[in-house]
């Protein structure tokens, strides 16, 4: 283990410093504590794809229950938290949420789960909120474990410690720690809930007037020092929160590497951004070693989503004086569920909790029925192997029912008769989620599991009105999704992992060209990089070049208008239709409606032409069959990777 050092070299005995309370000595041999942790497991309670209607060994609150049993098993002392976003985002935890008298008749399972896992704390993330209030309320009234959010408050006063709080902001834990002398010391362990200020961006319709939240920052800051003069030995950050920069704003969405600079937690829990750390995926920088999971001498998980990972923290912690405690040194990791093999297969690391299956199964089968409904048919595949790379009738079935539903809904009102665009994104295009994590709908019946497959959100309708200017805009900082390609380079690779698929808009009622080889406008987080730069040519509507001050209506998506994926167009100013029907159940009631979906339209964007240049790109290794069907650039099959992705060659020219 490392040992931690305070800013002049001496051990970090951080409770009674912050105090600033004179340093007893150390009196005792040390002993291990443990933090086991979970975070976004978006109701993912057994090892099942239900878009794919299969099993999956790769999530599953089931298999981390096998995980923590083994993890308690190895060391006398230890505290299971989760780090939020466990009730929303599988459809089972739709359905519990949207289908009457399911949940109000019985126990959320997700909370039967912990608390048969005993978990002692959870905090709240943004995507507990996606369902209502009182939902929430419902579900976080049945655990036996303390729900907490710092920042989330009934009503802000002028300073965090008048805030009435939604949650309890805060909790302490107690144990009674065995030494190796024989005697019992108590150990009391503060835990801090901090949850994204942005949920109220997000969910904007369900949180308005209802709640108000803080910054992280100062939250933290505030129940921090409260905790240590309650008495706390280690307080540990529940922070739903990426790493993010520590040179960014005080309230940005990601800020657990700011967190962990200026604030002296014992530990961090983060979460929200899917990502694994401590892991190879990130490179070392000032104040960060990716591998041994430190931020600025703290030790901090991010243990992946929907179950994939439990996050192990050992704090070596020895007795200091009569009472209290010293962390001498502390170990960080990761302990996956599963383990992929060398030909890209995978495996289960560890066996199930059986008793997680035995409270998750009525729902799982009530789920299952629900989800196999046939609502209509399509008689090509719908799926998004090549969807970040070319046109996706997948994708623009999505964007036209959308627009459809505008179109509808403003009949009659002032903008009835201007012409209605439509933004839509792929879900699922990989990324952290392996190579598993991709639509694939073959021709046939299309289900209620496909539709939630195509969109797998609650986001609502939204509608702006916007001039072609705006619309230029919005897609340029969509085309952020690839790289600069220099003219001539072979097999460059050009889509930038550090933006989601989601965040890749599509453009339903233009005809446009992305030029690869000019600078983007935007980088992969939506902050815009030069107001001159831009690399969408072309751009049309209805055959003629668009006109930078007619104006156009868009349909987009209610995640879009509080912010997400950085369209800084997307301004409430601009609203003229909200709230109202799931963008999930406008394209289930499209589709219902057509009865079968045959896309005829031609592809309505693709990359401008670069003679003798080709870029690269990975997608599921199920996309070799299908690259005679790509829209756009010829694509070809390369090798097999090692992370279970099959990688691909586009030739632009």
């Amino acid at each position: 283990m490392a040992k931690i050092e305070g800013p002049n070299g001496a051990p970090a005995g951080r409770a009674k410093a912050e105090q600033g309370q004179d340093t007893p000595p150390l009196t005792g041999l040390p002993v291990i504590f443990r933090i086991l942790a979970t975070t976004d497991l978006h109701m993912h309670l057994l090892p099942w794809d239900y878009y794919a209607d299969t099993a999956s060994r790769m999530r599953g609150l089931s298999l981390v229950g096998g995980l923590i049993a083994q993890a308690r098993g190895e060391v006398p002392h230890s505290i299971l938290v989760d780090n939020g976003d466990f009730l929303q985002g599988s459809p089972l935890g739709d359905f519990l949420a949207e289908s009457l008298g399911v949940f109000a008749e019985a126990a959320h399972p997700m909370i039967l789960a912990m608390n048969h896992l005993g978990y002692d704390a959870a905090c709240l993330g943004n995507h507990e909120f996606s369902h209502g209030l009182d939902f929430l309320s419902r579900a976080v009234a049945q655990a036996k474990f303390p729900v907490l959010s710092a920042n989330v408050v009934s009503k802000m006063g002028t300073d965090p410690s008048e805030d009435q709080h939604f949650v309890l902001p805060t909790a302490i834990v107690r144990r009674d720690i065995a030494l190796p002398d024989g005697s019992v010391r108590p150990l009391q362990i503060g835990l801090v809930g901090l949850t994204p200020a942005q949920v109220m961006q997000w969910e904007q319709e369900t949180l308005a007037g209802k709640v108000e939240v803080r910054g992280m920052f100062e939250s933290a800051d505030h129940h921090l020092k409260m905790l240590r003069r309650q008495g706390a030995d280690l307080v540990i950050a529940l922070a739903h929160s990426g790493l993010g920069d520590p040179s960014g704003p005080a309230d940005q969405e990601n800020t657990v590497f700011r967190l962990a600079k200026h604030l002296r937690f014992d530990a961090i829990i983060a979460g929200h951004t899917h990502n694994a750390f401590p892991s190879a995926d990130f490179a070392p920088s000032a104040g960060m070693d990716p591998l041994r999971g430190v931020i600025h001498d703290t030790p901090t998980v991010l243990p992946g989503f929907y179950g994939s990972h439990l996050g192990v923290i050992d704090l070596e912690l020895a007795p200091r004086g009569s009472a209290g405690w010293a962390v001498v040194s502390h170990k960080a990791r990761l302990r996956p569920v599963f383990r992929r093999q060398s030909a890209g297969g995978i495996v289960a690391a560890v066996k199930e909790d059986p008793m997680i299956r035995v409270i998750a199964q009525k729902s799982h089968s009530q789920t299952r029925r629900w989800a196999r409904r046939a609502i209509g048919e399509t008689a090509v595949p719908l799926h998004s192997f090549f969807s970040l790379v070319g046109p996706s009738p997948s994708v623009r079935l999505v964007a036209q029912a959308q627009a459809d539903h505008v179109a509808h809904a403003l009949r009659g009102s002032l903008w009835d008769g201007l012409p209605i665009l439509a933004a839509a994104a792929p879900f699922r295009t990989g990324g952290r989620s392996g190579p598993e994590n991709y639509t694939h709908i073959p021709a046939g019946p299309l289900t209620l599991r496909h539709i939630a497959d195509l969109y797998s959100f609650p986001n609502t309708i939204t509608a702006l009105l916007l001039t072609g200017a705006e619309v230029h805009d919005w897609l340029e900082r969509a085309a952020a999704q690839f790289r600069t390609v220099r003219p001539g380079a072979q097999d460059a690779d050009f889509i930038d992992p550090e933006m989601p698929g989601f965040d890749f808009d599509l453009m339903h009622g233009l005809d446009y060209e992305i030029d690869l080889s000019r600078p983007a406008r935007y980088d992969a987080m939506g902050q815009p990089i030069a107001a001159q730069h831009g690399r969408v040519v072309h751009l049309r509507h209805k055959g003629a070049e668009l006109d930078p001050k007619a104006r156009f209506i868009l349909a987009t998506n209610s995640y879009r208008l509080g912010g997400g994926g950085g369209y800084h167009v997307a301004r409430h100013n601009k609203v003229i239709l909200r709230g109202g029907q799931s963008v999930r159940a406008i394209v289930s009631s499209y589709v219902s409606q057509l009865g079968r979906i045959d896309p005829v339209d031609p592809p309505n964007w693709r990359f401008c032409p670069m003679a003798g240049t080709s870029v690269s790109f990975v997608s599921s290794p199920r996309a070799v069959d299908l690259v005679s069907q790509a829209q756009g650039p010829q694509i070809e099959p390369l090798e097999r990777m090692e992370s279970g992705f099959q990688r691909f060659r586009m030739v632009l020219g």
